[in-house]
């Protein structure tokens, strides 16, 4: 495929999918005032990938006459048949107009399916193609304008797994442990040479000048800590990612911090990538407030896209101060709440 044409809009993966998908050597732009910072962030995306942009601004989004003269000039200028359009993006108008002049020049046209995960090819002849390309999620946040700038290494769930499928083997085990973080949380200061166990010792924590240590002694799981941060929080963003992982074949990233092209940056407990849609998720070991939410839903929105997905984890129901209240304020904003580490593990996407 020599080029293509896209109708930008701030839902960005239909627009991504098809030029990853089929990687045409060149891809116009087009796009309306209003879209032009969408178009800004397809453009490095595309270009980080070795293909050649022309962005074409100035496109009126309820005129189909200017896209009209836009399409015919872009035909003159590239004198080849080789010309596709992705028709997913757009006001209706703009689609219109564009759909108008591909028919009349016997030219393919496509439209991206995001949630059946499929091309449709409308023209010239009609026929569905499956979805097959792999995007990141780097990929997905620079697609909106953001770029990793650190993460948690993930590679640290292999050290975890043993405490974590061992505490997911059943209720009570779980229960015990989520009550001995949150009585370690409580607990916890800076002196040296002290223990805390659980309420049935099944769990013992070691403050040592050699660092800290976790100990399961009926399990023979013995675990050291350079510092605190897991002991205190970072446990539920690892354990989470561990019980999606294990659900989803989805690419995850665990604490990470973005930066966006103002230069604006945000931390994500946990990003999932699936099926083309980014899950965010804000894991809630210590008090849960009203502001993470509003933070969480603009977040979503900012670097999700229209699709994208927000979604808060409890360490147990205790982490939010009225539970009742945050629960009501989640499901305004669209934020789905997982109020315990046991829903977790028979939660569905």
């Amino acid at each position: 495929m020599k080029a293509m044409i896209c109708l930008v809009s701030r839902q960005a993966m239909p627009n991504v999918i098809p030029i990853l998908m089929y990687k045409p050597q060149l891809v116009y732009l087009l796009m309306t005032e209003e879209e032009r910072r969408c178009g800004y962030h397809l453009k490095n995306l595309f270009c980080k990938k070795n293909i050649e942009v022309k962005k074409i601004r100035g496109i009126s989004a309820y005129n189909e006459l200017t896209i009209n003269d836009t399409i015919k000039n872009i035909l003159t200028e590239l004198r080849c048949d080789d010309l596709t359009l992705n028709i997913t993006g757009g006001t209706k108008l703009m689609a219109i107009g564009a759909y108008e002049i591909f028919r009349q020049n016997k030219l393919p046209i496509i439209y991206c399916n995001t949630e059946q995960r499929e091309i449709v090819h409308l023209l010239p002849d009609r026929k569905v193609e499956p979805i097959k390309i792999k995007v990141t999620i780097e990929d997905y946040l620079l697609a909106y304008g953001y770029s990793i700038e650190d993460e948690k290494d993930k590679s640290l769930n292999a050290t975890y797994n043993p405490l974590f499928t061992f505490i997911c083997s059943d209720n009570e085990k779980l229960n015990e442990y989520t009550n001995f973080a949150n009585k370690v949380r409580s607990r916890f200061n800076d002196n040296l040479n002290s223990t805390i166990n659980s309420e049935t010792k099944i769990f013992k924590l070691q403050k040592t000048t050699r660092g800290y240590f976790l100990t399961v002694p009926s399990a023979n799981i013995n675990l050291k800590f350079p510092d605190k941060r897991f002991i205190l929080g970072d446990w539920l963003e690892y354990y989470s990612g561990f019980q999606l992982s294990k659900k989803y074949d989805g690419e995850y990233k665990i604490g990470v911090k973005i930066i966006s092209d103002n230069s604006v940056k945000n931390e994500i407990d946990l990003l999932l990538l699936k099926d083309y849609k980014l899950y965010l998720f804000s894991c809630k070991s210590s008090k849960a407030q009203n502001d993470a939410l509003f933070e969480l839903d603009s977040l979503r929105s900012l670097a999700g896209g229209t699709f994208g997905k927000a979604l808060v984890i409890l360490s147990d129901n205790r982490r939010a101060k009225d539970l009742d209240f945050y629960k009501a304020r989640a499901r305004d904003l669209n934020v789905v709440l997982i109020d315990s580490v046991e829903k977790l593990n028979e939660f569905e996407l």
